[in-house]
């Protein structure tokens, strides 16, 4: 069973779904032409979902990736930010 899923929505009724492993992780960049954003889920070595979230310049690649923050569930099962 895979650790992480992925799906997008776009135009038309199809709908894309990817799976990630522990290993592996699970990225996507979803972008206009001059911004995106990169959203990256992955597995800490204490076996924590890691979710690292970043604006990009888009397709026109315009100015450099910006890190928004990296997050992660507490063991009270609350969000917190991971210090970069």
């Amino acid at each position: 069973m895979a650790r992480f899923y992925g799906s997008i929505y776009g135009s038309g009724k199809t709908i894309a779904q990817k799976a990630g492993s522990k290993d592996s992780g699970i990225n996507a960049h979803i972008r206009g032409w001059n911004i995106g954003v990169n959203v990256n889920l992955l597995v800490d070595k204490d076996d924590n979902d890691i979710v690292s979230i970043n604006l990009t310049g888009g397709s026109n690649d315009n100015f450099s990736k910006k890190c928004l923050g990296r997050f992660k569930l507490n063991k009270k099962g609350t969000i917190v930010k991971i210090k970069n």
